[in-house]
């Protein structure tokens, strides 16, 4: 049974997974959302039923997991699941499909959906470090971000093929923390204008004891340490814009 005191509780989740082995997180994030009281539609590219199958989300959320355009002609699906989402969220999103938001294509379920859709939309990438390292990869992630895309990770760590650097998808946790906060404030404040703040005053970030290792770590945290900041400033009753324009010994003050 879903919380009724979650941020999230009532929310329609669109959740889009694409073929990479960190699917199998998307299971784990599905169980979170629902136990949080979130609706959660899943769709999938054909690639990600390789990894993991539609019945095994469909069991978790307690509603079909679509794969192809074509399932409900009669309805026409794509535009009838982007309508009902109150957020979307792509997880894990390959640098393939990551191209394909950037670029505007709309060649399968999950692009087209999202490319009708109008509420906000969340990518947790997840792919090889070159892949995401690669200058392609990060003009399109730029262009996201520009247009109001929110991206959790990638985090640091175990990679397929034996392999380890950035590019792992972020835990369900940390993604699941970033779209709750939606729930307090507006899911763009949260994830990118914080990012600013960082870029701004990142000493004051550093010296603050609210993250563990005490050695800051890569951007894949910002939207974790958002969620954290955000429950710091509310007693003051600031908002992250408030937050953003201060100077840093005034960002000091509130951290400590």
């Amino acid at each position: 049974m879903g919380s009724t005191s979650s941020p999230l509780a009532g929310r329609r989740v669109l959740l889009g997974v694409t073929g990479g082995i960190a699917a199998y997180k998307a299971c784990i994030l599905t169980r979170l959302l629902t136990q949080a009281g979130a609706t959660v539609q899943v769709v999938m590219t054909p690639s990600a039923t390789r990894f993991v199958g539609p019945d095994t989300f469909a069991a978790l959320s307690g509603r079909p997991a679509y794969t192809e355009v074509w399932e409900e002609p009669g309805s026409v699906l794509h535009v009838r699941l982007a309508r009902k989402a109150d957020v979307a969220l792509v997880a894990p999103a390959t640098a393939n499909v990551i191209a394909k938001l950037s670029g505007g294509i709309a060649d399968d379920l999950i692009t087209s959906t999202l490319l009708e859709a109008t509420c906000p939309l969340v990518v947790a990438p997840a792919m090889h470090s070159g892949m995401w390292e690669h200058p392609a990869t990060q003009a399109n992630v730029r262009s996201l971000r520009e247009r109001g895309t929110v991206m959790v990770g990638p985090g640091r760590g175990p990679l397929a093929a034996g392999d380890e650097g950035v590019g792992r998808m972020a835990e369900p946790e940390d993604i699941l923390a970033t779209l709750a906060a939606r729930g307090k404030q507006p899911l763009l404040a949260i994830g990118v204008e914080v990012e600013e703040c960082f870029l701004h005053c990142p000493k004051a970030f550093r010296r603050s004891k609210l993250w563990e290792p005490a050695e800051w770590p890569d951007r894949s945290a910002l939207p974790s340490m958002a969620c954290v900041l955000y429950e710091k400033l509310q007693p003051e009753g600031k908002t992250l814009e408030e937050y953003e324009r201060e100077s840093e010994e005034g960002i000091k003050r509130t951290l400590y």
